[in-house]
């Protein structure tokens, strides 16, 4: 058996080497920059960030039933440029709208799914890939509705693992996950990855939701996930980790964004203190199969930051914390290498360092990746590399909007080991 103190002495040579070989000040040179989000905590700040460009590409539409996957399908995809989000005229930092079209491949291809995601600022860092390049990495947390277009509905309207029933009482479904913008920093080429999860109805279509499920329900057994890149993507609700272990000192922070002084609601980061995150228990939830794959984990979560914000486990909450298992990609030789995806969403008790009354059950969402490449922050932290980026579905003045789009006002950004 290893012991704990041979597993430290590796990880530190390890990551004395990997500081070595690529340090930070070789990171900032070129087309990669920090976010100008280091600083004191609470007080206001703008954010850095370079202009994101659109995206065009492959796209994986998975269609989970019983949590094992039906469809499993490859279409493609546009991404419009990001867009600063306005308001009052004014644009909103670190706010974005990012507009999606899912549609077939060719020629002749048909739209299938569109609309628009607001897209949360999350965090940046870089990255070596297995062929040497140095890459900056740009994450944004993202929600919104997309709308299925006419030729879908025509189509496949019925399949009921293709539109979700909820669509034909909402007119709209609501997604949420994450867009990873990766930079080559010396020759400022862009690569993307990221994912969409619309979820079962015991969480996206909850009685404490704001799109709730009749007493028959709209897809009680069906979960829906767009994925990028679709090449080398395995879909996989079984195999792999969920994430578990201590949160590591210094690496990455809670932030939050203060609504109030819009349109300047930048807040500077607030540096992680500690803790760990446990899953407990693994089931799937509402499946007909008489064994089916343990896709999800209720999930404990107790992280304290250096100036007083807290997550813990939500008393009272209606649902825990959970993870959902997506699947990895496969290709080391591409971003973002042999990579797990995991998509992140439940109640957590939350207390805001910059305001220390306010303690209260919070609803986060978002993804976690684990693996990947070797990574490292701008200050030449070499970084865990299971990477949890949530953001709290808070609306302007406190309401809590549950399945439906919003504004994030609390970031939370951690790395295990």
């Amino acid at each position: 058996m290893t012991s704990r103190s041979s597993r430290w002495l590796g990880s530190s040579l390890f990551a004395a080497l990997f500081a070595t070989m690529f340090t930070s000040a070789a990171f900032a040179q070129g087309f990669c920059q920090r976010d100008n989000l280091d600083g004191p905590c609470c007080q206001p700040t703008q954010v850095a960030l370079p202009q994101f460009p659109s995206r065009s590409g492959d796209i994986r539409f998975i269609c989970f039933d019983g949590c094992a996957p039906r469809i499993d399908r490859n279409l493609c995809v546009d991404f419009g440029a990001p867009q600063p989000a306005q308001q009052g005229g004014a644009l909103v930092c670190g706010v974005y709208l990012i507009r999606v079209q899912v549609k077939t491949c060719g020629a002749a291809a048909q739209v299938l799914w569109s609309g628009t995601m607001r897209a949360h600022y999350a965090r940046n860092w870089l990255e070596v890939d297995n062929n040497g390049r140095q890459l900056g990495v740009w994450r944004f947390l993202l929600n919104g509705d997309l709308v299925p277009s006419q030729f879908l509905l025509q189509q496949a309207g019925q399949n009921q693992c293709v539109v979700p029933r909820c669509y034909f009482q909402f007119q709209r479904v609501y997604f949420t996950g994450y867009f990873d913008y990766a930079r080559d920093c010396q020759t400022g080429q862009w690569t993307t990855a990221g994912a969409l999860n619309h979820d079962k109805d015991f969480i996206d279509h909850a009685g404490f939701t704001v799109r709730p499920a009749p007493a028959g329900g709209f897809h009680p057994t069906r979960s829906f996930d767009f994925v990028w890149p679709s090449a080398g993507f395995m879909t996989d609700p079984v195999n792999g980790p969920f994430s578990q272990g201590q949160v590591q000192p210094l690496q990455e922070s809670f932030r939050k964004n203060n609504w109030p002084t819009v349109p300047n609601i930048c807040l500077f980061e607030e540096p992680v203190g500690g803790g760990g995150i446990n899953p407990i228990n693994q089931y799937c939830p509402c499946s007909a199969l008489p064994i089916a794959p343990l896709q999800y984990a209720d999930t404990n979560v107790d992280v304290v930051g250096q100036c007083g914000s807290q997550v813990v486990p939500a008393n009272g909450a209606p649902l825990p914390f959970i993870q959902k298992k997506i699947g990895f990609w496969s290709n080391p030789n591409a971003y973002p290498g042999i990579e797990y995806l995991r998509i992140d969403q439940g109640f957590l008790n939350h207390r805001d360092g910059c305001n220390p009354a306010n303690l209260g059950n919070q609803w986060f969402e978002g993804v976690e990746t684990l693996r990947g490449f070797q990574t490292m922050s701008y200050t030449g932290i070499v970084l865990g590399q299971q990477f949890e980026d949530w953001g709290s579905s808070n609306g302007v003045g406190g309401a809590v909007l549950i399945g439906a789009p919003h504004v994030t006002w609390f970031l939370t950004d951690f790395n295990m080991f």
